[in-house]
């Protein structure tokens, strides 16, 4: 957080501010997309802690392309999206609120 010794440097933070948390909500938004896309490939890999192109990946493979299985992780990801997303919003709240109420303001 840069000093801020007047109305014009106080709106210049918020504007860096709001720019970086912007850039942020998209990193996570893209990171999160990567997920969703990619769930099976990542998952395959770290259960086998390497990548190999063996039939017996293969036939494990299909087991995460089941439309049943892509169902509960689009169900697992949007929680965790939604429960991220709650986390930041009190996080958030809470320091705005805390600089609202500090003493000498």
């Amino acid at each position: 957080m840069k000093n801020i010794h007047n109305y014009d440097s106080l709106q210049a933070e918020l504007g860096r501010l709001e720019s970086e948390a912007k850039r942020i909500e998209e990193k996570l938004d893209e990171n999160f997309e990567y997920l969703h896309e990619n769930f099976a490939s990542l998952a395959m890999n770290s259960f086998f802690h390497r990548k190999t192109n063996t039939a017996e990946t293969k036939e494990n493979g299909s087991f995460f392309k089941n439309e049943n299985f892509k169902n509960v992780v689009n169900k697992f990801t949007e929680q965790v999206a939604e429960r991220a997303a709650e986390g930041l919003e009190k996080i958030v709240d809470k320091i705005f609120q805390k600089k609202k109420h500090q003493p000498g303001d």
